[in-house]
Order: C-alpha cells, then structure tokens, then sequence
C-alpha cells in the first residue's frame, strides 16, 4: 500500500498519523484504551456499545504493519461511528498530542 492512498483509495497520507493522536481521538468518542497483554507495544481499545469490537494498532509509527493497521482503524472507526473514512482522518489529525 502506497503511503498515499489506502486501501480505500484514501487521499490522505496514513504514515502522518501519530498513533497517540489515533488513541485520544478514539478515546474522545468513548474508546476506552485496555491494558495490552502483547509482548510488544501496542494499543487495544474498546467501546461499551461495540462490544465485540476492538481497535487494535501499534504504539510507534516503525512498526512494519503501521499502515494497515492505521487503515483498519479508519475504516472502523468511521463505519462504526457513520462518519466519511475523510472527517475521521481530518479530526484525528487536529487532535493535538503532548
């Protein structure tokens, strides 16, 4: 997948989301981040309404699968909430972060 253009012909860049900016964006619509029990970093997170439903993504932008698991997240985020894939990407990238 080009940097570009995800898989849903997306005409934002994924590799410039922070995946801090991904967790309090989620968090912000009621995501609640859950203690990992992976051997390597990574963010889980779960909704009270989506009950069988996580968002799962890495907590550095090097790691090898950070591009599809930033455009799993967007796909799902944005079905899950009604909203277009490009509101969801605009309003994680205002997200400030420390």
């Amino acid at each position: 997948m080009a940097q570009s253009e995800g898989r849903l012909g997306l005409a934002v860049k994924l590799d410039k989301i922070q995946p801090l900016q991904l967790k309090k964006f989620a968090e912000s619509l009621g995501w609640v981040n859950q203690v990992s029990p992976a051997p390597f970093p990574i963010y889980i997170l779960s909704h009270p309404d989506f009950k069988y439903r996580q968002l799962v993504f890495p907590d550095h932008i090097e790691a090898p699968d950070y591009l599809d698991a930033m455009d799993f997240s967007l796909r799902n985020l944005a079905s899950l909430h009604q909203q277009d894939i490009e509101t969801v990407y605009t309003r994680i990238m205002e997200t400030s972060i420390p």
